[in-house]
């Protein structure tokens, strides 16, 4: 299985394709393209799904936290909760 540029990232993100969620042509087109390309040289190679995650309103967190051993963890606290730009 192979995963799409496409993600659950805010469309601020500039690895995936943020156009697409902003609806900016030219390059929503030139990244629908992209993903197009991608499908079919997969199919082509006998790849056979491709898989994607989409959420329009992105992943709603609250800020970093340290955990166990130092980690830093994504959590989302309603209390802490930084809205997100739309």
């Amino acid at each position: 299985m192979v995963q799409l540029p496409v993600s659950c990232m805010l469309p601020d993100d500039e690895f995936n394709s943020p156009n697409i969620m902003l609806g900016k042509s030219p390059e929503r087109d030139r990244e629908i393209d992209v993903i197009q390309n991608i499908i079919r040289w997969c199919g082509e190679v006998g790849i056979p799904s491709v898989r994607y995650n989409l959420y329009i309103i992105g992943i709603p967190r609250s800020e970093r936290e340290e955990g166990r051993g130092g980690s830093s963890n994504e959590l989302f606290a309603g209390s802490k909760w930084i809205r997100m730009r739309l």
